[in-house]
């Protein structure tokens, strides 16, 4: 908890008495790899330790991965996310706060608001990064880009997941890989 404790005042100041209350309020569950964290909207979580991938099937017949959440993120559950989901790359702990929770919080601290909009633009901002690669046309710049962003969990993913986070046929995303690495 300490470690999502340090997280949250990166974002702003944090109470002794919210923190308690926090930490009151937060529910933790253990995911073994390949399994699914169901989010409900509002909801506010925070990996711990683990990866995780995003999944997003809307409008699909096969899902596609358009995120990969790593140790000590946070990832929310908006109301049109609910079309998303969260699988387990490899054992994960996620802490995570109800929304109900969170709007009883921002009733008694207003301050933890500005906390949870920073947490909540990083995470956009996190999410935005693919659609970001998908826009370049060279798929040697885009496998470039991922690397360079993602180095640290490079050996913690499946090349079929990163030929589908970055939109490239597999034969051709592990021709290319090979050479850049």
């Amino acid at each position: 908890m300490q470690q999502l404790k340090s997280k949250l005042q990166q974002y702003g100041p944090l109470r002794p008495l919210a923190w308690q209350l926090i930490v009151k309020a937060t529910a933790t569950v253990e995911l073994q790899e390949n399994e699914s964290f169901f989010r409900e909207a509002g909801t506010l979580a925070f990996l711990s330790s683990g990866l995780l991938k995003e999944y997003d099937s809307r409008n699909r017949s096969k899902p596609s991965i358009i995120n990969f959440i790593s140790s000590n993120q946070f990832f929310i559950g908006y109301n049109h996310s609910q079309a998303t989901y969260i699988r387990a790359c490899s054992p994960s702990r996620i802490y995570y706060l109800q929304w109900q929770d969170i709007k009883k919080l921002l009733h008694q601290f207003g301050e933890l608001k500005t906390l949870y909009d920073g947490i909540a633009d990083a995470y956009d901002h996190q999410r935005s990064f693919r659609q970001i690669l998908l826009e370049e046309r060279r798929a040697s710049f885009r496998m470039i880009a991922f690397i360079a962003a993602n180095r640290n969990i490079l050996p913690l993913l499946k090349k079929k997941d990163i030929a589908n986070y970055l939109h490239l046929n597999y034969n051709h995303f592990v021709r290319q890989y090979s050479k850049l690495l």
